[in-house]
């Protein structure tokens, strides 16, 4: 089993325990606001955390199936060896994007040092930065794979 595949499935679980606390957390605030007339302080702010993990995580899945969204126009008229090249060219860029994504991530997670949410002061700051981080990662590894699976289809096209 290839390694990107184990990370997607691993993602995909840990993305649906992260949708699942959030809504718990989520029907938690809400119970606590409307029925109980007395909002908990930490719900919305836990929520915003679980979300920004979330879509760190979702953004590398959708990066390993082309499901991002994307200006189709030009790869649509081009040859099919152009849209390989153009898949190459686009993944190549979006590589170093995350590149200093992760590069960025990690310098806001020295420059939060210490500080805490507000609302729930057990969990750091860089903790969310963190997400930046690990997602960016996972998206460098499935665009890493893509970017081979494309040179070796324009390879195999090649030598034919």
């Amino acid at each position: 089993m290839k390694v990107s595949s184990i990370a997607e499935k691993v993602i995909t679980l840990i993305s649906n325990v992260l949708f699942a606390a959030m809504f718990l957390v989520v029907v938690l605030q809400v119970i606590g606001r409307y029925v109980m007339r007395n909002p908990f302080i930490w719900t919305e702010e836990l929520a915003r955390f679980l979300y920004v993990w979330l879509i760190f995580f979702g953004s590398a899945t959708l990066i390993k199936g082309y499901e991002h969204i994307t200006i189709d126009f030009l790869p649509r008229k081009l040859s099919s060896q152009g849209q390989k090249i153009y898949k190459v060219v686009i993944d190549v860029l979006a590589f170093v994007f995350v590149l200093l994504m992760v590069l960025g991530g990690i310098k806001m997670m020295r420059n939060s040092g210490n500080a805490r949410l507000p609302s729930n002061p057990n969990i750091k700051l860089a903790y969310m930065y963190l997400s930046m981080v690990v997602g960016s990662l996972l998206s460098m590894l499935f665009l890493c794979e893509n970017i081979v699976k494309n040179l070796m289809a324009l390879r195999k096209k090649g030598d034919s």
